[in-house]
């Protein structure tokens, strides 16, 4: 026979205890508790295989019938009040309780204690429900009692990372969706069976406000604001206080459209701070504040028109500033107009009295500033005094009778020209005919002028025109002074052909 050589022998055994080394397998061995509902458990000690498992509740252990070192034990054959404690163990036949030196575990008797405990049950809700940022208040009960651990894992949407407590679920979750996002808890007893219960919370979106942050207005222009939401559906309540300087009181609103006017009594801009709650699904949001800047709008003036008294207000003749009166608006930069206003741009105007007319003549100036806010300042001018002729028929005949009429203001100063030529009667009583056959009339147009002198010392006229129509001789020709039954028909022409009428 051949003997194996020194290397080859080494190799033998290496080989040998590699290959026995990475075929060992763990033991499985009884834990410390298990629930009333457990099925099954497989125990097993592999090296040596022949041990023999034993309960103090033999029915719980049935060993392997090729008593292979494993066993099935079944928490739930057993009957009985719980928890309860049992002892599980092995014997090797090798062993023997007298041995002064008991072998290691794999290869001696070991004991295990061992608790089987009911099966717990949630007792609190499985499930509830939180708006995002609010701080939730569960306590975890069971049916059985006893402390429970909680853990969390990190959820996609949710700001807030992974957590672990104990008996009371008391943190904050915030979502950043738009979504509601079911958050699981995941619960165990910290002693008896082990087991894994659920606890499920939604948290439902809360809506945050999308739209503007600030706007400006013009002190006593309406303003409308549109509230918008990160989720359909969303519900708004808001509240503006009062604010100094700001004419309009207090205010609340329950819509996504606030329309307001508001008016600033002071010199300088006023923000109005509105304060607007978004709700949905009974969640509410962030408490969102629109500021709203309200401008004044601009003091504006007139300088320049004439005074002339003893009147207060400021009065013109019809034929003074033949060239123009400057008028100036601060601040500059406005526009004027009216009745005689030439706008000369930049806040200065021309005002010609002879065109704007008799009597009270508005002029205005606008003033829009930087922030759009527009003032207009009128003030009201007078051109003389209006004059009036009342009652004066337009076309008379020379044979009509005389044309009663009427002239108002009157007093000393009234005077009345026909074509130029004083016909003013001897009493001023604010009435005077026109007679077509005076003899200062003519044949066709005729200019009536009342001319009153005001306490201005203008002279205020007003002027109509008469046609006065000849009275016509009517003639015709071509009648003979006798004709003969038997002549054929005669044509007569009238001298005002082809008007005129034969009968």
């Amino acid at each position: 026979m051949k003997l194996f050589s020194s290397k080859e022998y080494i190799l033998t055994f290496l080989f040998l205890l590699m290959a026995a080394l990475g075929s060992a397998q763990p033991d499985v061995v009884p834990a410390a508790s298990y629930c009333i509902s457990d099925g099954p458990q497989t125990f097993q000690i592999f090296s040596p295989p022949n041990k023999t498992w034993a309960c103090d509740i033999p029915s719980l252990i049935v060993n392997s019938s090729a008593e292979n070192g494993s066993c099935t034990f079944t928490p739930s054959d057993y009957v009985g009040p719980l928890p309860v404690n049992l002892v599980i163990s092995y014997q090797n036949p090798n062993y023997t309780t007298g041995d002064p030196t008991p072998l290691p575990i794999a290869g001696a008797h070991f004991t295990f204690n061992v608790t089987i405990s009911n099966t717990p049950i949630l007792t609190s809700a499985a499930t509830g429900s939180m708006c995002s940022g609010e701080t939730q208040n569960y306590t975890i009960t069971t049916d059985v009692g006893g402390n429970m651990n909680w853990s969390r894992t990190a959820v996609a949407g949710i700001s807030e990372g992974a957590n672990t407590g104990i008996n009371l679920i008391n943190e904050t979750l915030t979502n950043t969706t738009s979504l509601p996002i079911d958050v699981v808890y995941e619960i165990t007893p910290q002693s008896g069976c082990a087991i894994t219960l659920y606890y499920t919370v939604t948290v439902d979106p809360a809506p945050t406000i999308t739209s503007a942050t600030t706007g400006s207005i013009c002190s006593g222009l309406p303003h409308t604001y549109i509230t918008t939401s990160s989720i359909g559906g969303t519900t708004y309540s808001w509240s503006r206080a009062a604010v100094a300087g700001i004419t309009e009181g207090a205010t609340i609103g329950t819509s996504a459209i606030i329309s307001e006017t508001l008016t600033n009594t002071t010199l300088g801009p006023i923000d109005v701070d509105y304060i607007i709650i978004p709700t949905v699904g009974g969640c509410d949001g962030p408490a969102f504040t629109y500021r709203l800047t309200v401008n004044p709008n601009p003091v504006v003036s007139i300088s320049g028109l004439d005074y002339i008294d003893p009147n207060p207000a400021p009065w013109y003749c019809d034929n003074s500033y033949p060239f123009g009166d400057i008028l100036t608006g601060a601040p500059a930069g406005g526009v004027f107009s009216g009745s005689g206003i030439n706008d000369l741009g930049g806040g200065t105007a021309e005002f010609f009295p002879s065109t704007a007319g008799l009597g009270l003549i508005d002029i205005t100036y606008t003033y829009t500033d930087g922030n759009g806010c527009t003032s207009p300042i009128t003030e009201t001018t007078r051109v003389g005094t209006q004059v009036y002729i009342n009652g004066l028929i337009a076309q008379l005949c020379e044979s009509d009778a005389p044309d009663e009429y009427n002239y108002t203001p009157f007093d000393g100063t009234s005077v009345i020209l026909l074509n130029g030529i004083d016909k003013t009667p001897g009493i001023i009583d604010g009435s005077a005919a026109f007679d077509p056959v005076d003899a200062d009339v003519v044949v066709g147009a005729n200019t009536v002028t009342y001319q009153y002198t005001d306490a201005s010392a203008c002279v205020n006229e007003v002027s109509q025109n008469v046609d006065v129509g000849m009275v016509p001789t009517a003639n015709f020709s071509g009648l003979g002074a006798s004709y003969c039954e038997n002549v054929i028909d005669v044509t007569l022409t009238g001298n005002y052909a082809p008007d005129g009428v034969f009968s």
